[in-house]
């Protein structure tokens, strides 16, 4: 009983300590949110006139009362693609940083060592004040709007499960970004670094795909960005992304969504729980928490930036070696610049000192082999990306899809029984099923020599 009193004790100490947080969540969740949900219904209620004069008194209200269920659906429900995923995602960022930032700061961490609460205590607490300052408010707030939509006549049994449904996936998102601003804030020493990190946790894979698709459209002839996407894996946007262009085609599941959420959450908060035991108290101030990965993350961001610095400059000078454009000196004299400037900002603000860019040439050095390393094995196609062709006995079956120039021609826009549109490729990846795939292995052959025997004519 001790124990629970001196937990709550804790609980609601932190908690006056975050009084700005809930109101900050309360507004959001229980005022701004709730209103917009009203405004949208006064919205339809002014048409009203407008569709009884158009459709009549029985006809006009009820396509009146259809169109506000369609909105409502499409606020309340995340599978519609509501956009409340952003007032969820910026609040755990808010969240997350405000819970720990006392780890910037010595004299708060001194403050802190020197109570009788054991460290693992600590971050419970904290933690746990996190999610119920979010959880609480979000609840309110969307019982508050299904209130709002009863009291108009507007609820359905499928707004009610979309609204809950949406909330438990609402919240596991906000998990996932929650432990991954945490981690961000025990690999960091200052708030500004911190920034940087959660914009480094949340985009460099993003930005490692799209230059992977960079170089491949530079110098692969027969790549393709189909069935290519930029989009992070390893990110719980992407898992709600994922959820959403499913639920669009009735294909969502809901319950493999929260799963995903979850053990994604599960994972970054382990992690960031193993920092915050291992965080050194005099990391407060550094740029870096830990001193072994500083090399790593270093060469990590330096290589990126090179390599996207030379598509940028490529894309300038018209280095199109496909086209016997291969004048790369000014790309690699970009991408050396870029990767050298990196690496000495890094170094200095690892060290807070500009004497920093005279240090650790050797992580310049190691990057630069990387880089090169990267560009011939995309340059000399290593991986023969551009000459493979999948073995027929492993593949069930294939499907093809014209280049989309085609779509001059007529008869390349579908619809389905409801007159829903249906893009080319969603069209022929639902319905083509070619089993013959040797003969399709044929044709792919037969392309390439063509590709080839144009670029030999052109040459002459």
């Amino acid at each position: 009983m001790t124990l629970k009193n001196s937990f709550l004790a804790s609980l609601k100490e932190n908690n006056k300590r975050r009084i700005w947080l809930w109101i900050v969540s309360v507004f959001g969740f229980v005022l701004l949110f709730p209103s917009g949900i009203l405004m949208l219904i006064s919205q339809h209620t002014n048409r009203y006139d407008y569709f009884i004069e158009s459709y009549g008194e029985v006809l006009g209200a009820r396509m009146l009362r259809e169109s506000l269920i369609g909105e409502i659906n499409h606020v309340l429900n995340v599978g519609n693609g509501s956009e409340i995923w952003l007032l969820v995602a910026g609040f755990a960022i808010l969240s997350g940083v405000q819970g720990f930032s006392y780890l910037f700061n010595k004299r708060k961490i001194d403050f802190y060592m020197g109570m009788p609460v054991k460290r693992k205590k600590r971050f419970l607490v904290i933690w746990l004040n996190g999610v119920l300052v979010y959880a609480i408010p979000c609840l309110l707030g969307f019982i508050i709007s299904l209130m709002i939509v009863a009291a108009n006549g507007a609820l359905t049994g499928e707004i009610m499960l979309g609204t809950w449904q949406s909330y438990g996936i609402l919240f596991c998102l906000y998990l996932g970004v929650y432990h991954l601003v945490i981690l961000a804030v025990m690999l960091t020493g200052n708030i500004i670094i911190t920034g940087f990190a959660i914009g480094v946790l949340f985009l460099y894979e993003c930005i490692v795909r799209l230059i992977i698709m960079g170089y491949m459209e530079t110098f692969y002839k027969f790549y393709s960005y189909r069935g290519y996407s930029t989009n992070p894996i390893l990110s719980p946007f992407a898992i709600l992304f994922d959820y959403q262009n499913a639920y669009v085609h009735q294909k969502g599941n809901i319950w493999l969504t929260i799963l995903y959420l979850l053990l994604f959450a599960a994972i970054a908060g382990l992690i960031a729980y193993f920092c915050y035991l291992k965080r050194p108290a005099e990391a407060a101030g550094k740029a870096i928490a830990f001193s072994g990965p500083k090399p790593v993350l270093k060469i990590m961001i330096a290589v990126p930036v090179a390599l996207m610095a030379g598509l940028f400059a490529g894309e300038i000078v018209g280095y199109q070696p496909l086209y016997g454009k291969n004048n790369c000196g000014v790309m690699f004299f970009v991408m050396a610049v870029a990767l050298i400037f990196t690496c000495c900002l890094m170094q200095v603000i690892y060290e807070f000192d500009i004497r920093g860019i005279l240090h650790k040439k050797r992580h310049v050095v190691i990057s630069a082999i990387l880089v090169v390393v990267i560009f011939i094995v995309f340059k000399n196609d290593v991986f023969g990306f551009d000459r493979y062709i999948p073995n027929a006995e492993k593949v069930e079956s294939a499907a093809i899809c014209t280049p989309a120039d085609s779509y001059i021609y007529y008869g390349n826009e579908f619809w389905d029984e409801e007159m829903n549109y249906i893009s080319k490729e969603a069209y022929v990846e639902e319905f083509m099923y070619l089993s013959d795939i040797g003969a399709v292995n044929q044709l792919m052959k037969r392309s390439m020599e063509l590709v080839e025997e144009y670029e030999d004519m052109n040459q002459l």
